[in-house]
């Protein structure tokens, strides 16, 4: 069982992988040692986010339960659907920009995993 989760940044004209999660059949896991979504540096008051595209090569259902950010990181869209075997879906992350400085906040996501519940570290700088 198989998910792998493909991180693009959206920011304007910038763009960057992310590190991939794996469904390994009982957790969600780096395959990858990099642990952490990296927003680099973001012009204060810009477009700030991530889509998460999320596709089950697994041979069960993968069931997303609820996706969570911590403080100025907001989750406007999930799959509030199951994904099948061999199907997609987008889990798309926000960050207010509007503070300056260094920020590094937590996406929780809570899926039919052995543990439950997946943490994924987003860091990166709003500049004037």
């Amino acid at each position: 069982m198989v998910v792998i989760l493909l991180f693009v940044l959206q920011s304007h004209n910038l763009s960057a992988k992310g590190p991939r999660l794996v469904f390994d059949g009982s957790e969600l896991v780096f395959s990858e040692e990099e642990k952490i979504v990296d927003l680099g540096e973001v012009k204060q008051g810009a477009v700030c986010g991530v889509s998460i595209v999320v596709k089950n090569q697994s041979q069960e259902i993968l069931r997303i339960a609820n996706v969570r950010g911590s403080c100025a990181l907001s989750v406007p869209s999930w799959p509030r659907r199951d994904i099948e075997p061999g199907g997609e879906g987008v889990i798309q992350i926000r960050y207010d920009s509007s503070r300056p400085g260094p920020f590094n906040r937590n996406v929780t996501i809570h899926a039919n995993t052995q543990s439950s519940v997946t943490v994924l570290r987003v860091q990166g700088k709003i500049i004037p």
